[in-house]
């Protein structure tokens, strides 16, 4: 019978070949690697250092922007109006489109998704209103999260 502190080492020995492993094999994407017919997904930096630079950037605004902060505050924080919703923290609702009613069955009902308000939360800043700078490292939400993502 094994104890417990051999099959933490088992389970530690495994998890150093499967690193090994994956860093010699295919399992790796390093950007110039990604195939042809993935290339709209691909990230926008072209190269791992351009990656770890926007990482690096990341980071060292996170720290700035937590010396700072003043949770009462939120422009305090490094957090600025999120451009999605103009700072308003709703949409119109993608299913009524601001209607409040659906079309189904034949019938105009009041629309389940946005409980007949026409608004929705904003995506991009959880319906807060805010989103923190370091997010937006070029100035686009949806791109800088892709480009951030390892």
């Amino acid at each position: 019978m094994t104890t417990p502190s051999a099959f933490s080492s088992c389970r530690i020995s495994l998890a150093l070949v499967l690193l090994l492993t994956c860093q010699s094999s295919a399992w790796v994407l390093p950007s110039h690697n990604i195939s042809p017919s993935r290339t709209s997904t691909r990230l926008s930096a072209t190269t791992d250092s351009d990656l770890a630079r926007l990482r690096l950037e990341m980071h060292w605004t996170m720290a700035e922007s937590a010396q700072d902060c003043l949770v009462d505050d939120p422009k305090t924080c490094g957090s600025a109006e999120c451009t999605s919703c103009r700072g308003a923290g709703t949409h119109s609702c993608r299913f009524c489109r601001g209607t409040k009613q659906v079309y189904m069955g034949g019938n105009f009902l009041a629309c389940p998704i946005c409980d007949s308000h026409g608004l929705e939360d904003c995506h991009d800043c959880q319906g807060t209103g805010w989103v923190a700078e370091w997010t937006q490292i070029n100035g686009d939400p949806e791109k800088d999260t892709k480009e951030v993502k390892p």
